[in-house]
């Protein structure tokens, strides 16, 4: 999901209401796979992060540790291609 698309929910609602969210983004994305020693660029992120958000529990949330498997079924399935 794109930053518009959560700027236009948002608009939505009472700006006066508690919420609690937690966002990743491309860079977070980047730095933990410079962290993990893969080359990846800006869309191979925006890839990652797109699958996340489709296969995302809600029951347990995104962790770091979900990132580092996203980058690695990226990886991998690139570079079987």
């Amino acid at each position: 999901m794109k930053i518009k698309d959560w700027i236009e929910i948002l608009q939505k609602e009472n700006p006066e209401e508690s919420i609690c969210m937690h966002y990743w983004q491309v860079d977070d994305v980047l730095e933990k796979a410079e962290e993990m020693g893969e080359e990846i660029n800006r869309e191979d992120a925006e890839q990652i992060l797109e699958d996340m958000e489709r296969h995302i529990d809600s029951e347990m949330g995104v962790s770091w540790t979900n990132v580092s498997e996203g980058i690695k079924d990226f990886v991998s399935n690139r570079d079987k291609e």
